[in-house]
């Protein structure tokens, strides 16, 4: 998902991995414990015991990031982690080496729900303030490129789905079954919703993000 998305995205998690070397966890537009996009590539070990716990209900990690803007290193997040539960979590964490890390949260856009986390860890040291500008840097940049959580409806990606195929917008309100006005409506819908400049920059966006397919 990320490869087709992000220019260069086998750089930039290299990048990452240099600096964060025991793996890291991206969370994009994260609403209700429900990410759009999710990538980590801590020990796989830990991600099975994470879920299989629920891990994600008593991390202070996530707690932090829920309710926090900007970058902390785990070790500062001392007011959950005082909680037995809590503390739970990075000690099992420190079981798969992952001793040290830090984190990022963005709130998405407008949204005052929605959330962009990025987690790294490392095994043997604290992450340094450079280290962590040129994390917040990669992190950004990679956001770019995937934009906020999309509200679009079905009959919106339909449009853009049959633009795809070249069809005309007379074709599409026929195929639909709906007037050219409601094609014209639906597709400049989209495209607001997309951050598009025009339709075709909307229909190329979707299909970017994997919201239609040919």
């Amino acid at each position: 998902m990320f490869e087709s998305m992000i220019p260069n995205f086998e750089g930039e998690e290299a990048s990452i991995r240099f600096v964060a070397n025991k793996g890291y966890a991206m969370v994009v537009n994260l609403r209700s414990l429900t990410p759009q996009y999710y990538r980590s590539t801590f020990p796989q070990g830990w991600e099975n015991r994470y879920i299989a716990n629920r891990f994600a209900l008593i991390d202070p990690i996530l707690y932090w990031a829920a309710w926090n803007t900007g970058v902390v290193r785990w070790s500062e997040i001392t007011a959950t982690r005082k909680i037995a539960l809590n503390d739970h979590v990075m000690k099992c964490a420190k079981e798969y080496d992952l001793n040290y890390g830090a984190v990022f949260s963005y709130k998405t856009g407008k949204s005052r729900t929605s959330r962009n986390i990025f987690s790294v860890a490392r095994d043997d040291r604290e992450f340094t303030d450079e280290e962590l500008k040129f994390l917040e840097a990669t992190f950004n940049r990679i956001l770019s490129f995937i934009g906020e959580e999309t509200q679009i409806t079905k009959a919106e990606l339909d449009v853009l789905t049959l633009a795809a195929q070249g069809k005309t917008q007379q074709e599409i309100a026929e195929h639909e079954g709906i007037s050219k006005e409601t094609v014209k409506k639906r597709m400049e819908k989209a495209r607001r919703t997309l951050g598009a400049t025009s339709g075709t920059h909307a229909v190329a966006i979707a299909i970017s993000r994997k919201l239609i397919t040919l």
